[in-house]
């Protein structure tokens, strides 16, 4: 008796062990599939910033719409609401090898948001997008909000190279010092059309001029991103007749037939080895059809890019996907990939640990990275939102840093709704026959 009590002590000891070393073995955040329920609130709406500064309307072109804000996280020094001298030279990534031999190394992790609007319309000053934009720098991102040109005044490509010109000058070194960027850990986040756009860089990024360099995109964050503009979304099971009419304005054509630029805008053709991993958020029901993301990601997979695939049962499209359940997914992702790695502590040490190079309390924001129970660096305001966000305005309001730590515990008002909000399995298997094997048996 005794003996075979020994033996599965020693099994259950086996397994604890291994579980240990696969945690330290820093799994990456996919291959995976999830199909989950969303609630009807934009969560980082739903929140108060206190102690993150926005800077806003930094130029990184001479145009009137290449313009940026720069969300900053809570630990940022007083000094980094001072505005990079901004760049009007092309997009090029001419700031030269010697300018990136001599940029400061280490840093912050950073994201780059790109906003939705049918490439046409659409703002970085919006409510909700100026929300995420704080609520991923709450999360300890220097997160940069554009703007870019819009059809059909300025059709593809010019959204896309401003949004190639601003990644540019995310890695440049003047801006890198002045907001503590570390350039090895940048990523990027869009939603609809900024979907699209944030897929597109990321899909031709091994074609920059700073690849050799070493600038290169770590993650992506796509939510609803049309993925394939050629004839293809216009079948029966595509978009509807007025977005096709849109995606021509965007791609400058009077036909789908006789449209080169439908293919170079597809984010689906051009996928490669060199790609990063991606986190993919799309509804069911949604305007723009399920199988654009379920091919994609297929391709993704077919190239051994990680992705991680979550469906949204309903039709919230793009960032309106955010309840709190998936911004912590989507924050989860980003700091799998983003963040610094770190040993895991021996058995018996204490909890202070390296974060990002410097050390950190166990309470700190290092921990808190990865410790998704922790409450969030913000405090929930529950205010009357509305039926409708969308281009609603946004004052920019600067805190200051005192009184931060009163707000560190967070708050519960709402209740912690993790336990529920993942579901492995979807509510209708035919669905998630389709989510696991994607269109064309591919």
């Amino acid at each position: 008796m005794r003996s075979g009590r020994r033996t599965l002590l020693a099994l259950l000891a086996a397994c604890v062990t291994l579980g240990a070393l696969v945690s330290c073995a820093g799994a990456p955040a996919g291959d995976r599939n999830d199909v989950v329920t969303t609630d009807p609130v934009i969560y980082p709406l739903s929140l108060r910033y206190p102690g993150i500064d926005v800077v806003a309307d930094v130029p990184y072109g001479a145009e009137d719409l290449q313009r940026l804000d720069v969300c900053l996280p809570p630990d940022s020094a007083p000094d980094t609401t001072a505005t990079p001298t901004a760049t009007t030279g092309p997009s090029d990534g001419s700031g030269g090898s010697d300018a990136r031999r001599d940029r400061p190394g280490g840093g912050r992790p950073a994201v780059m948001m790109i906003h939705g609007g049918s490439w046409s319309h659409g703002d970085k000053a919006t409510a909700a997008y100026r929300a995420v934009c704080q609520y991923l720098a709450s999360e300890g991102f220097v997160t940069v909000n554009v703007d870019y040109r819009l059809a059909p005044t300025d059709p593809f490509p010019a959204g896309l190279d401003d949004t190639r010109r601003a990644l540019d000058w995310v890695f440049r070194p003047a801006t890198l010092e002045t907001y503590d960027i570390d350039p090895d850990r940048v990523g990027l986040f869009g939603g609809s059309a900024g979907g699209n756009l944030a897929a597109m860089l990321a899909v031709t990024d091994h074609e920059s001029a700073g690849w050799a360099e070493g600038d290169r995109v770590r993650a992506v964050v796509d939510l609803s991103g049309p993925t394939d503009l050629t004839t293809r979304s216009t079948e029966p099971d595509g978009v509807s007749a007025s977005f096709q009419r849109k995606q021509l304005l965007y791609l400058g054509c009077r036909s789908y037939a006789d449209c080169p630029a439908a293919r170079q805008a597809s984010p689906e053709y051009h996928v490669t080895e060199d790609t990063p991993p991606f986190f993919v958020g799309h509804s069911t029901g949604e305007f723009i059809p399920l199988w654009e993301s379920q091919d994609f990601v297929a391709t993704l997979r077919e190239h051994d890019v990680p992705v991680t695939f979550v469906a949204v049962e309903g039709t919230a499209h793009s960032i309106a996907q955010l309840d709190r359940a998936m911004s912590e997914r989507v924050v989860a992702f980003l700091h799998a990939r983003l963040d610094s790695p770190r040993p895991c502590p021996r058995a018996g040490a204490t909890r202070t640990r390296a974060c990002g190079g410097r050390p950190a309390r166990a309470d700190s924001l290092c921990d808190r990275h990865h410790d998704p129970s922790r409450s969030p660096r913000h405090r929930v305001a529950a205010p009357d939102l509305g039926p409708d966000l969308r281009g609603a305005p946004a004052r920019v309001v600067v805190h200051g840093r005192g009184g931060l730590r009163r707000v560190l515990r967070g708050d519960r008002a709402h209740g912690d709704r993790r336990a529920g909000s993942r579901r492995g399995l979807p509510r209708h298997p035919d669905l998630r026959r389709r989510l696991l094997v994607p269109r064309g048996g591919r």
